[in-house]
């Protein structure tokens, strides 16, 4: 039973960027870094909606280090500057903050982090390879100097550090809060009646059942709440059978479209509970189910849907009164 932080999610995605055509194209197994690369190509990675969203870390293990004069580059995330989500023109490369690269630009061999700050900004809604992968937050390692390499080098394995905290137990807000006090987290901040501050996104592993009551949670810079697991608890009813003592869930979102999620396991209870996307659009599904967020109005007023994804009774999420905001 535990409560961590920054847990590795294992992913297969990586591809090779080639600037001069320009293109992209799937790196096999053993992966070598420094293979026909040039100045202004890249190494692109990413995690998709359902393998742990926004991630602040790489780890990789390096069977064959690079060996060469010279071989350098820059660590980027991607952010959308116009309308199209696939062309070129329309978004940027950034070079990402804080960034600690133990593999020294995968110079040194065995198992190596590459650390960063996640984006405020951090765009989910591109797909610069043009193909059927959305809401993914993509990162690369674009070469910015190369020469003389006499190894290409060989990478068997990566894996993504998840920017989440995990709990496989049952466990409410506060405890959740101790435990980013307690470890030095600093993801979690707690204000005065019930309030919440989550910088990092809330996942739940196999056992971990959340319960929420007369809280005011808010999820920042895209951050959301992933609860694939049955029996959660938010809100009650009353004697009368009325739902009462629901939270509120603010999800602000970032640079994006649905990056903000709301997800929740089967057999789950959710009553009395406002769920807001500001001030775009977000996810809100129960377990085998699908809901986008919604355009209230022109003033942003909540909306009011008297049952979710499943129908209250019917063995799935009972969802009373979730509230989005206008995207």
């Amino acid at each position: 039973m535990a409560i961590t932080f920054k847990k590795l999610v294992s992913t297969t995605q990586r591809y090779l960027y080639d600037a001069s055509v320009p293109s992209y194209s799937l790196l096999s197994a053993n992966w070598p870094p420094a293979a026909a690369a040039a100045v202004g190509d890249a190494l692109v990675f990413f995690t998709t909606f359902g393998t742990g969203g926004q991630f602040s870390g790489m780890q990789f293990d390096i069977t064959t280090p690079v060996s060469a004069t010279q071989f350098e580059g820059v660590w980027e995330y991607i952010r959308r500057t116009g309308p199209s989500a696939t062309l070129e023109t329309d978004h940027e490369w950034v070079p990402l903050s804080n960034v600690v690269d133990n593999t020294v630009g995968f110079t040194v061999g065995g198992v190596q982090d590459v650390t960063w700050d996640c984006p405020e900004d951090w765009d989910n809604y591109v797909n610069p390879r043009g193909q059927a992968t959305w809401y993914a937050f993509y990162v690369r390692f674009r070469i910015t100097a190369i020469a003389g390499v006499t190894v290409t080098g060989a990478v068997a394995s990566h894996q993504n550090l998840s920017h989440a905290i995990y709990f496989d137990s049952s466990e409410n807000m506060e405890s959740i809060f101790q435990a980013s006090e307690a470890n030095g987290w600093g993801v979690v901040s707690k204000g005065g009646g019930g309030q919440y501050a989550f910088n990092c996104s809330l996942y739940a592993d196999v056992g971990g059942i959340l319960t929420s009551k007369n809280e005011q949670v808010l999820f920042k810079n895209g951050f959301g709440i992933r609860l694939w697991q049955p029996y959660q608890v938010f809100g009650e009813l009353n004697a009368q059978g009325y739902p009462v003592n629901g939270s509120s869930f603010i999800f602000e979102e970032n640079n994006s479209d649905y990056s903000s999620t709301f997800l929740i396991g089967d057999n789950s209870d959710v009553f009395d509970t406002k769920i807001r996307f500001v001030p775009k659009t977000g996810v809100i599904q129960e377990q085998g189910g699908w809901g986008m967020g919604i355009v209230a109005d022109n003033k942003g007023d909540y909306v009011y849907l008297l049952t979710g994804s499943g129908s209250p009774g019917g063995g799935k999420v009972q969802i009373y009164e979730a509230a989005v905001a206008k995207g």
